[in-house]
């Protein structure tokens, strides 16, 4: 049993046949393509996405935008995104990543000019 299959050899059955005679694989991992033994027992590369591909394929395109954010594909195929207004951006990294915070007492939030709006607690 290989990859939870049998493969009975002596048999005539194609699969079986190419799977013997790719050290008893019926698919396998080569200098980074993968190869299978189809149903003819003919050796067969299936194209994989890479990371990068997902990423277009999962957002429909390389660039997109979501609310206030410009958003790209990496080459390593991580969503990329950054704040279209660069105020507010600065903003946010200035009091460590936040959008909101409590500040003695007070709700903060950082405003589309990029300045901080503190207001009491109800």
């Amino acid at each position: 049993m290989k990859n939870g299959k049998e493969i009975c050899f002596g048999s005539t059955n194609p699969i079986t046949i190419c799977a013997k005679n790719n050290n008893n694989r019926l698919a396998w991992e080569e200098n980074g393509n993968t190869y299978i033994c189809d149903k003819d027992g003919k050796v067969v590369r299936i194209e994989l996405y890479s990371p990068f591909e997902m990423c277009v394929e999962r957002n429909n395109g390389k660039r997109w935008e979501e609310e206030n954010l410009d958003c790209y594909c990496a080459p390593n195929g991580n969503e990329m995104c950054s704040y279209k207004n660069k105020p507010l951006a600065k903003c946010i990294k200035r009091n460590g990543g936040n959008t909101e915070w409590e500040s003695e007492g007070k709700i903060c939030r950082c405003n589309p000019e990029g300045t901080e709006n503190c207001e009491d607690q109800i």
